[in-house]
């Protein structure tokens, strides 16, 4: 069973269940001053698919992704990471539920939402993946 189908086939149970109340993990990130080397030197003890790029006030400005980190010429490593070509993360915010989320990331094939404060400010709060989420399905299925 792919996982899209997974999700689809339960969002019956969590119908009410908001951000606010779920647990988040804070991401690993990087400020946009940080250079590439520094960030090879992170990404060698944290492996993720996907880094948020923030500014001084924890604003997510974009992300970057494992493939692209890796693919940096070896002449670039001493420029700051947002030199390069970030991609728009896909964001929510601790009011919206659980299924908004996997809806929203079903329908960008996104692997990774990261929660912020509100969405004009943009301040990260925490990140969600299919892994976070297939063990809240999990702990509703165990206690039905």
């Amino acid at each position: 069973m792919e996982l899209e189908e997974f999700f689809r086939e339960r969002k019956g149970l969590l119908p009410n269940l908001k951000i606010s109340s779920i647990k988040l993990r804070k991401p690993v990130y990087f400020t946009a001053d940080t250079m590439v080397k520094d960030v090879l030197k992170t990404v060698r003890t944290n492996v993720y698919r996907t880094y948020p790029i923030v500014n001084d006030k924890n604003q997510i400005l974009g992300i970057i992704d494992i493939e692209s980190i890796f693919t940096i010429e070896k002449e670039k490593w001493d420029t700051s990471i947002s030199c390069l070509e970030l991609k728009k993360p896909l964001l929510a915010t601790r009011e919206q539920t659980l299924i908004e989320v996997v809806e929203k990331m079903l329908e960008t094939n996104e692997d990774h939402v990261f929660i912020v404060n509100n969405m004009e400010e943009r301040v990260i709060e925490g990140v969600i993946t299919p892994s976070d989420i297939i063990k809240i399905y999990v702990e509703k299925m165990v206690n039905i």
